[in-house]
């Protein structure tokens, strides 16, 4: 998650990223966060919790796994007459 919204090379949507908080453990971390996307295009912004886990390889910290969940969609209520 936190690769792809630090991507510049191409024009995406805008993602907001907050309770971001970095654990780490000697040569080991991990990330949570929240991530809001958000369109152009009208449609409600997708919600999604993550967590990106990092090692560190002679001096660099590499992102090696990440797994994120979706927030159900928002769904508007429809009144039917009958």
């Amino acid at each position: 998650m936190l690769a792809s919204a630090a991507n510049r090379g191409c024009v995406q949507p805008a993602v907001e990223l907050s309770d971001l908080h970095a654990h780490v453990y000697g040569d080991f971390a991990y990330a949570p966060g929240l991530a809001v996307i958000r369109s152009d295009d009208g449609k409600p912004p997708l919600k999604s919790r993550f967590t990106d886990i990092f090692i560190d390889r002679d001096g660099r910290w590499q992102c090696v796994a990440g797994h994120e969940s979706h927030f159900p969609e928002e769904r508007q209520q429809v009144r039917i007459d009958s």
